[in-house]
């Protein structure tokens, strides 16, 4: 599987700032979304294929990790990739000890801790984690439990938006053939 995430120069919203190639957080965010979505694709029914997501951000105002995960995740699924299970992703920080979800650009930047967690649909299981900042324990699970809530809605989200689009095909392709 081969993962590349690159964030246009002008993404974050009037900054215009030259990006080496491959830079650090480029490079890690390609790795969490890569090993995200191993954890969940079954690989082992196709062996001899390769995987390639690919992750362009084109606005960058916070939540570009978490909604990379979720991307690539709908994206495979609405491309009939095998899973084992969904996946989605939600991003939290904590300013002035309340969780935030789906932060601001400058909220994630801001003092306080941030999660980006992605979780997978059924099982619930954590299927990638990335932080920034340290937190005392307390204070990290009350984050941990706010961003798995808040990826459980939005898998739920892209779960209809999946059903809708495969039930308007498979209506479709009802008409198409003549039966009603």
């Amino acid at each position: 599987m081969r993962c590349e995430y690159a964030t246009a120069a002008f993404a974050a919203g009037g900054e215009r700032r030259r990006r080496a190639r491959r830079d650090r957080r480029a490079a890690e965010a390609a790795a969490t979304v890569r090993d995200a979505v191993a954890a969940v694709v079954l690989t082992a029914l196709h062996p001899r294929a390769r995987l390639d997501v690919q992750v362009q951000v084109l606005a960058a105002d916070g939540g570009a990790l978490a909604a990379a995960l979720t991307a690539a995740a709908a994206a495979l699924g609405d491309a009939g990739v095998p899973a084992a299970d969904a996946m989605a992703a939600c991003s939290a920080t904590l300013l002035d000890d309340t969780a935030l979800l789906d932060p601001s650009h400058a909220e994630e930047r801001g003092d306080g801790p941030a999660l980006t967690v992605a979780v997978a649909s059924r099982s619930g299981g954590v299927v990638a984690l990335s932080a920034e900042r340290r937190a005392p324990p307390a204070a990290l699970e009350s984050l941990l439990a706010a961003a798995q809530d808040g990826a459980a809605a939005v898998a739920a989200a892209v779960r209809a938006a999946l059903l809708a689009k495969a039930g308007a095909a498979a209506a479709a392709l009802g008409e198409a053939a003549g039966v009603r």
